[in-house]
This record gives C-alpha cells, structure tokens and sequence, in this order.
C-alpha cells in the first residue's frame, strides 16, 4: 500500500515538474485573455488596446508552444505553415469577435502583422529551447503590451521636440545671438524650438557645428548614435543581446529616442561607472541631477578619477572660452534662475517630479533619505540607489529622466565567495524576469574585474 502511494506520489511529482509551468502559463494566458475581452476597448494611434493584447499573448504563448513541438520539422515549413495559419485563424477571429462586438475591423491589418511578427518571433524561441511556454514568457508578453500602449500614446507627440531646441539654441549661437531665455515664459510657446535651452556654454559650439548641416542628416546621425548609446548602455549594464529589443521599448527609452533628448546618450555616463568612473563628472553637464549618481566617486574615494572628471570639464570650459566668451556663462546663470520661474509659472514645464505631488518639506526628506542611502552602501548597490535618488530629487522629470531607473530594476547581483578574496557572482532573481531554473538569465554573468582589488577599490563588494 505504501509502495503504491509512493509511486503514485512520483508520478504526479514529476507530472508536475514537467508540465506545471507550461500549464500555469496557459491559464494564466487565458485569464489574462478573458479580462481583456471583458474590458471596455481603449484605442491609441488607431490601435484598440484590447485587441492588441489579446494578440501579443495568444501570439506569444502559442508559438512558443508549437515551436517546441516543431523541432524536427524544416524551420521554413514550420514558418510558412504557422504564418498562413496564424493569418486565416487571425481573420477568422477578428470577423467572430466583430459580429458578437468583442473587436473593431478598423485596425485588423496592422493587429495582424504585429501578431504574425510575435508568432515567429516566439517559434524561434521554442524551437531554440525545445520547451513550452512557462510564466516568464507571459509576464513580458504583457510588459510588452503595457509599454506599447505608452509608446503609441508617445509617438502621437512632436517628434525630435528637443533636438529641435538644440539646433534652435546652435543657430542662434552662430548667428551672434544669445541662445538661454533670461526671462520667464508665462505661456507655453507655440513653436517647441523655442523652448528655453539651460546646457552650459561649452556645449554651444557642438550645436552650433550640428546646426550648420542639413537637418535630415542630423535627425538621422543623432537618432543612430542615441539607438547605439542606449544599447551599449544596456549591454555594459549587463543586459544579454537578446534582451536588449523587448528593454528598448520600456516608454523612457522610446520617448527619449522620440523628442531627440539628451537622457538617452547620457545613460552611458551611469553605465561606464564601472570601466571609466570619471565619466560620471560629465553626467551633470546634461542633466543636473546626475550630479548624485558622482557622489558615489567621492563615496568610493575614487580620487584620480574625480580629478580626470574635473579636468576634462575645465578643458571643455578653457577651450571653447574664446568661441562663447565669459558673458555667456553669465547669461547661463541668469537663464537657469529664469527656468526655475518658469516651472513655477508653467508647472506643465517640469513635467511630472515628486516635488509638485506632494508638499515641499515632505519632497526634501524623501530626497535626503534617497541620497543617505545611497551613500551608505557601497560599490555598484550604492551607485544603483543614488542614481534612484537622482530620479527622486530631480525638480524636473519626463519619462525619459526615468532611465537613471534601470541599475536597480535589473536586479541585484550578489557576490557569493568561492575561496579567499576571491568571488563569483550570481544574479539575483528580477522582478522583470521571474526565471526559473533553467530559464536564460537576462543578466550576462558578469567577469571579475581585477580592478577590485586595487586599494580604494570595490574588492568584496558588488561592481556595476
């Protein structure tokens, strides 16, 4: 009798071991499925957010599914087969959803090309891993949808809005005129170029080169060196490349690459923490709260790379002294006391910071408490949280002020020792990833840095 309880409870242990997480995927698929259909349908740039969501889950769970079943099949006969297919039954269920009023016909042409696009994508990741779909995949199947629904919303917006400012700001320092507004706006311009410009004078000269060439090969230039930055950003954060489109679309990115802002490069400052700390010096140069995210070199005792940092912004400011002259970093001064009405006039200006959601002294203690943890740890963690209080002390914020973010969403690696000084390090599990075992890390694992243990170092702590 016991023997046959025993096995029997083998069997149902590794029936579930084997099929639990496919079958929690699926219905949880399903749930997610049926709440979208019961809601009332929501349309962005044409695109009805029910729809859509229904779309990326059933296309990303489904191809998963038939992938790993398909691995002895040709690729091309699984692909040919699964996109007609996927076309006749996508049509066939916009038509049945249409007559008992659960879809609109009005953007079924675009629905099923983004479906098609996700169901092949998702083969291929069944078929290169031969196992069905578990709960990770629905988790980004429903991330994705989340930041696409932003991301429609933002590409309805002026594109290249500050880019625009920047070559505003350029033309008119190559025309002899001052490009900083030192008196405040009380309105929102018209024209979105004519939005004040606050960067320092030594990044006038580089406008003012991109503003003398064709707008067409600035727009592009720009826009592949920000894709380019962004991406390296992520990989030197430790993201692995197959994860880098699905974080690409995360709506600060997307709304970052969209106006043309400076966020986007700038990220590289936070992301070469680890490989040039000095570079975290010119992180406030474009946006003045990446000044907490430096506090870490002091934090460190970093002192040869606070003096690289240092110098390098007096050799910008010496040089291009006799281009822009010492008014104009007077008249910069004027302008950033100008911007501070203007946010005060205009809080539409400021975006969305935590100082206009709740009141002032409560917004400088939450500020101080970010910035005291952040300088108490130590290493990567600590330069993670003073990039979050970067975030939390800005006066001004848009989504893409929220890419500073990204270190602590990524989860934390922690440094689990192997012998002596020495360590290995694991990732954690992350909140975006949820993996299992088996699942493929979103983190590369990362190589040891011998610079940890030179004195002043990180040895023994934890390195971006």
């Amino acid at each position: 009798m016991s023997n046959t309880g025993s096995t029997s409870r083998r069997t149902w242990i590794s029936l579930g071991s084997a099929h639990s997480r496919s079958i929690l995927a699926l219905g949880a698929t399903m749930v997610v499925v049926a709440w979208l259909l019961s809601t009332v349908p929501g349309t962005i740039a044409g695109f009805s957010t029910r729809e859509l969501g229904v779309t990326l889950l059933v296309a990303t769970v489904a191809g998963i599914w038939i992938g790993a079943r398909s691995v002895l099949v040709h690729p091309v006969t699984v692909v040919v087969a699964v996109t007609v297919a996927g076309a006749v039954l996508g049509r066939a269920a916009f038509v049945v959803g249409h007559r008992f009023g659960l879809t609109a016909l009005g953007s079924e042409l675009a629905d099923l090309v983004i479906g098609l696009a996700v169901l092949v994508t998702a083969l291929a990741i069944g078929r290169a891993r031969r196992s069905g779909p578990r709960p990770t995949d629905l988790l980004v199947a429903v991330a994705v949808w989340s930041f696409l629904m932003v991301d429609l919303r933002i590409l309805q917006g002026a594109a290249f809005r500050d880019l625009g400012i920047y070559l505003r700001a350029g033309h008119d320092f190559v025309a002899g005129e001052s490009a900083y507004a030192t008196v405040p706006l009380t309105a929102i311009p018209a024209d979105t170029a004519q939005f004040p410009f606050v960067y320092p004078p030594f990044t006038l000269p580089f406008f003012g080169l991109l503003a003398a060439l064709p707008r067409t090969l600035v727009v592009a230039a720009w826009e592949i060196a920000s894709l380019s930055s962004a991406i390296l950003a992520l990989r030197w954060f430790g993201v692995a490349w197959r994860w880098c489109p699905v974080l690409l679309l995360w709506p600060p990115f997307v709304e970052g690459l969209w106006v043309g802002n400076v966020a986007v490069p700038s990220l590289l400052f936070l992301a070469a923490a680890s490989r040039a700390a000095w570079m975290l010096v010119l992180g406030p140069v474009f946006k003045l709260q990446f000044a907490l995210p430096a506090l870490w070199i002091l934090r460190e005792r970093r002192w040869r790379d606070l003096a690289v940092g240092a110098g390098v912004l007096a050799g910008l400011a010496v040089i291009t002294l006799p281009l822009v002259g010492i008014r104009a970093w007077t008249v910069w001064v004027e302008a950033l006391r100008a911007f501070q009405a203007t946010e005060a006039n205009i809080p539409a200006m400021a975006g969305a910071p935590l100082s206009i959601e709740i009141s002032f002294p409560v917004y400088v203690t939450c500020a101080v408490v970010a910035i005291v943890i952040g300088l108490v740890a130590g290493g990567r963690r600590g330069l993670a949280r003073l990039a979050v209080a970067s975030v939390v002390a800005s006066p001004s914020l848009y989504r893409h002020g929220l890419l500073p973010l990204l270190p602590g969403l990524l989860g934390a690696r922690r440094a689990a020792p192997v012998g002596g000084a020495r360590h290995r390090h694991e990732p954690d599990r992350l909140v975006v990833g949820c993996r299992s075992r088996g699942d493929r890390h979103l983190l590369d694992p990362p190589s040891r840095d011998p610079a940890d243990d030179r004195p002043g170092g990180c040895a023994g702590r934890d390195r971006l």
